[in-house]
């Protein structure tokens, strides 16, 4: 009311009774208006343990575990792509009006970027996924820059500032590289609505590649392998713009998936 925040991140919800979420909504409603969020963490949530909390109108969004959780596992090889090509298409799969928040990492496990021992390329394969599906992402503190903190306390570290004398964390190094690729994710989910849509629809997939479409006119294309590979895609129709990469010297060819790489498209 004082200071015009336009939500809440609720934490630990599934310590509380649905009786108490159900009154506090019916409050914040009261007092800030319906477009006020709420935004929850329970642990482990995805589309089925989601269900009573937007049933009952409890919270507007919750952090989606599941995401994190298959994330791991396609870049680790428990997952193949085709496999997490299927899981996309049914994870947001919950009542109108209602999110699941995909998040990369949060600050009671470890970095994402640590689980995957550093690799980078990894990592912004994962970005890309996450600015390319429906729910408000979120990026914890630090990942845009390659915050690597391990399992607690180092996933609590401090944020680096590198040059800016902001403490703590001046003097801190930071990759300022990886900081631009998040930006332009950024700016480019923001420009796109497909991208934040909830059209999705797999083009292609197989062991390491996976290649969906997003609402008319974006694609995303993604190779975990450690080589290049290619993907028939000889029905696909139309002029395609390649809008973002992962990695340089990408070329412009859907069907060309560099090593580790993730692409963006936009139909012209």
């Amino acid at each position: 009311e004082r200071v015009g925040l336009d939500g809440f991140r609720l934490d630990t919800v599934k310590q509380i009774s649905h009786d108490f979420w159900q009154a506090q909504r019916a409050e914040v409603e009261r007092r800030l208006g319906k477009d006020f969020l709420l935004i929850g963490e329970v642990w482990d949530a995805d589309r089925f343990l989601a269900k009573p909390y937007f049933a009952n109108d409890e919270m507007g969004a919750l952090f989606d575990f599941s995401f994190r959780d298959r994330v791991v596992k396609l870049m680790n090889g428990s997952y193949d792509a085709a496999r997490f090509g299927r899981y996309l298409k049914s994870r947001a799969n919950v009542r109108a009006g209602y999110f699941l928040a995909p998040f990369l990492s949060n600050h009671d496990m470890a970095m994402l970027l640590s689980v995957l021992k550093g690799n980078k390329q990894k990592l912004m394969i994962a970005a890309t996924v996450l600015m390319s599906i429906e729910g408000p992402p979120v990026i914890n503190w630090g990942e845009s820059i390659g915050r690597s903190g391990g399992i607690w306390p180092n996933n609590r570290q401090v944020m680096a500032w590198g040059s800016k004398d902001i403490l703590p964390g001046a003097g801190i190094e930071r990759d300022e590289n990886l900081r631009d690729q998040f930006k332009r994710l950024i700016a480019l989910r923001k420009a796109t609505p497909s991208l934040r849509g909830n059209e999705f629809k797999v083009l292609y997939s197989d062991k390491d590649i996976l290649i969906y479409k997003r609402g008319t006119d974006a694609i995303i294309a993604i190779n975990r392998a450690e080589n290049p590979l290619t993907a028939d895609m000889k029905a696909l129709e139309g002029e395609w713009k390649l809008a973002f990469s992962s990695v340089a010297d990408a070329g412009g060819e859907i069907a060309s998936l560099p090593t580790l790489s993730a692409r963006i498209f936009i139909k012209q």
